[in-house]
């Protein structure tokens, strides 16, 4: 699993891709755990992405409401992917 995200002030959205395995795929596999994460191609972020030889990223917004658990769960699970599980 690889962290995208750039700057010096981060925030409680992070992009990431799992080696190997298709982003949308990803999402699917966090979706059947009941994780939500969002897909973001080239299109959505043509400047960004197509500069760094990107074609899609794995977006997961943390909210103030969500729980420690909550992210160890998250974690836990893009593991699982990265490990392929």
């Amino acid at each position: 699993m690889t962290v995208h995200d750039r700057g010096v002030q981060r925030c409680g959205i992070v992009t990431f891709t799992v080696d190997g395995v298709e982003a949308d795929r990803v999402r699917e596999r966090l979706a059947e755990d009941r994780i939500s994460v969002w897909v973001s191609d080239a299109a959505q972020a043509r400047l960004d992405l197509d500069d760094r030889g990107l074609s899609t990223l794995v977006r997961a917004s943390v909210h103030y409401v969500n729980t420690v658990e909550e992210l160890d769960a998250t974690a836990s699970a893009v593991a699982r992917i990265a490990a392929g599980g």
